[in-house]
C-alpha cells in the first residue's frame, strides 16, 4: 500500500507529459524493483524462521518426561493405584535421576505451586518461577531447574544463530533420540546452509561445504531440500 501511495505520489508531483515520460518509466521501474526485492525478503525470512521454529518444537519433544518431578510422582502415583487389586504383585516405580521421594508427601496445595512454577519455567518466565520457588520453600531440585536452564539456553542460542550448543547436545543424547536424531540433525543441517547463504559477502566455498552437509538427508527429505 506504502509503494502505491508512492507511485501516485510521484505520479502528482511529476504530471506525466511527453517531456517527462522518462521520469514515469524510471518511477514505475523503481517501484517494480522495490516490490520484487520485498518478496525476495519476505521468502527469504520464512525460509529461516520455520526451520528455526520447527527445531525448537523437536527439542522441547525430545526431552524426557521425567524433566518434570510432577509428571513424574503422578505415573507412579497412578501405577501404585492401578496395582493395589494386586495384593501378590509388588509396586514397581519407575526409576529417575530426577525423581524425589518427597514429592509423595507434598499436599495438594504444594503440588499445585509446584505445577504454577513449572508452566511459568516453560513459558519463558524464570525469574518469575523463582521468585515463586524460593516464596513457597522449594529447591532448585523440586522443580528441576536445571533442565529447564538448559532446554531455554539451547533454543535461545539456536534462534541467534548459534548451532554449535544443538549440535553438542544432539551428539550426547543421540542414543536417547532414536529415530527423531537424524530429523534433528537434518534440521541444524538445513539451518546452518540458510544462514550460510545469508552472510555478506557471499562465500560460495562455505555455501558447498554447507550444502553438501544436506546430501546425506536427500532420500528422506527431498521436498524440503
Amino acid at each position: 500500500m506504502l509503494v502505491d501511495r508512492g507511485e501516485n505520489l510521484a505520479v502528482t508531483i511529476f504530471p506525466c507529459t511527453d517531456s517527462d515520460t522518462d521520469i514515469k518509466q524510471h518511477t514505475s521501474l523503481f517501484v517494480s524493483t522495490v516490490k520484487s526485492k520485498l518478496s525476495d525478503y519476505i521468502k527469504a525470512h520464512r525460509d529461516i524462521h520455520l526451520p528455526i521454529s520447527k527445531f525448537g518444537k523437536l527439542v522441547d519433544k525430545s526431552f524426557v518426561d521425567e524433566l518434570s518431578h510432577l509428571t513424574t510422582y503422578f505415573t507412579n502415583h497412578e501405577k501404585k493405584e492401578s496395582k493395589t487389586t494386586k495384593s501378590i504383585i509388588k509396586p514397581v516405580l519407575k526409576t529417575s535421576s530426577l525423581y524425589k521421594d518427597s514429592l509423595s508427601s507434598k499436599s495438594p496445595d504444594d503440588l499445585l505451586r509446584l505445577v504454577i512454577i513449572e508452566h511459568l519455567l516453560r513459558e519463558g518466565h524464570e525469574s518469575l518461577a523463582v521468585d515463586l520457588m524460593h516464596n513457597f520453600g522449594f529447591t532448585q531440585e523440586d522443580i528441576g531447574l536445571e533442565k529447564f536452564k538448559e532446554l531455554s539456553d539451547l533454543v535461545s542460542s539456536t534462534q541467534r544463530g548459534e548451532l554449535d550448543p544443538a549440535r553438542k547436545w544432539l551428539s550426547n543424547n543421540r542414543e536417547e533420540l532414536g529415530d527423531k536424531a537424524k530429523q534433528l540433525e537434518y534440521c541444524l543441517a538445513k539451518l546452518d546452509f540458510l544462514s550460510t547463504i545469508q552472510k555478506e559477502p557471499v562465500d560460495p566455498a562455505a555455501v558447498i561445504q554447507s550444502a553438501r552437509q544436506l546430501v546425506p538427508f536427500a532420500s528422506d527429505y527431498s521436498s524440503g531440500i
